[in-house]
């Protein structure tokens, strides 16, 4: 049983590589992490279940969904904040007025400045 979940924790890992892009990291991080979570943990509860490769794939495919949109979820918070700050800037800044937005659970900030409105 025990040599059975080290071969899928090998599988497990071996899928998480191949499916993640380094560029994808790059540009969402947060997906590219709970897609791994996800997959990683998916992948592990299937093969302590004792399932087949197919199914321990299929934990690990959905466990990446799953986490893909957890962590895209999250992301969509800094992106709500960023887009705040930009219709703040546009609608109510002088020009040249800096409007800056932060988010203390990610720690993201940013600021837009309006050079003509």
């Amino acid at each position: 049983m025990q040599r059975t979940v080290l071969k899928g924790v090998a599988f497990v890992v071996s899928i998480a590589i191949l499916t993640t892009g380094c560029a994808t990291i790059q540009e969402n991080p947060k997906t590219t992490v709970g897609a791994l979570g996800g997959g990683t943990f998916g992948g592990l509860v299937a093969a302590a279940a004792g399932a087949s490769p197919a199914g321990i794939a299929a934990g690990v495919i959905g466990g990446m969904l799953v986490g893909g949109l957890v962590g895209n979820l999250l992301d969509e918070r800094d992106k709500k904040l960023a887009a705040e700050a930009e219709q703040k800037a546009l609608e109510t800044a002088p020009t040249g007025k800096t409007v800056a937005w932060n988010n203390p659970d990610s720690g993201h900030s940013g600021t837009v400045t309006p050079t003509k409105t």
